[in-house]
């Protein structure tokens, strides 16, 4: 029995055979590229890592922050005196 004599077996065959499919994957491949990739949103400026409501925050502002907070953390973990709560430790 010939495929190509079966309907949908035969419409199924000169489907691939056309090349139809593949043109389909790779037009289904460019369009999620493109909306993944390049429709994504761009940031203002190129050292701003995150946007906010009332402003931005660079990538200065962000070493700043983990090197401070390394810093705190690395020192002690747990005040005797206030528990978890370091704001009413001294710097010193």
């Amino acid at each position: 029995m010939n495929i190509e004599n079966n309907s949908k077996a035969g419409w199924l065959a000169r489907t691939i055979k056309g090349g139809y499919v593949r043109t389909a994957v790779v037009l289904l491949i460019g369009l999620a590229f493109y909306w993944t990739v390049i429709r994504l949103p761009r940031p203002p400026a190129d050292n701003i890592v995150a946007t906010y409501r009332g402003g931005n925050v660079t990538t200065e502002e962000l070493r700043v922050y983990i090197h401070d907070f390394i810093a705190c953390c690395s020192k002690h973990t747990s005040c005797s005196r206030h528990g978890e709560n370091h704001e009413e430790c001294s710097s010193s």
